[in-house]
């Protein structure tokens, strides 16, 4: 099964820089996985690539220096309704979605402390990849 654009989003950070990697003496690169990235990505997949390169042999060289948390804001974070019976659907930042009115899944009640449809729970699922891929990297 060839890589969706779904499947880039969810994927984690390491996986992600991993696949990102060009490939080395004696390996061989997934056509298919370059072709979705390069697609998902645009322009932007060659400097990715280059800064997964770069950073990977930094990781190699150096010990971590500690942690970095990224607080972004209304555009940097990815929220998906979850229905009862587990079905996901991306809302935020999905423009198709947006577009057919499924914002109003991300209603809260007017406690503010739950969903206003009970149908739905939402979870706060990952950064966006498109956003934070270079900062990440």
């Amino acid at each position: 099964m060839a890589l969706q654009h779904k499947d880039i989003a969810k994927m984690g950070w390491d996986v992600f820089a991993e696949k990102l990697q060009p490939a080395t003496r004696g390996t061989k690169r997934n056509a298919a996985e370059e072709l979705a990235l390069r697609e998902y990505f645009g322009d932007e997949y060659e400097p990715l690539q280059k800064l997964a390169a770069h950073a990977q042999l930094l990781r190699a060289a150096t010990r971590p220096l500690g942690n970095v948390v990224f607080l972004h804001g209304i555009m940097g974070g990815n929220l998906t309704t979850v229905e009862k019976n587990g079905d996901e659907d991306l809302i935020w930042v999905h423009l198709p979605r947006l577009l057919l009115g499924r914002i109003e899944r991300l209603q809260l009640a007017d406690d503010g402390q739950h969903e206003a449809d009970p149908a739905f729970t939402i979870r706060a699922t990952d950064l966006d990849k498109l956003t934070y891929a270079r900062a990440i990297l």
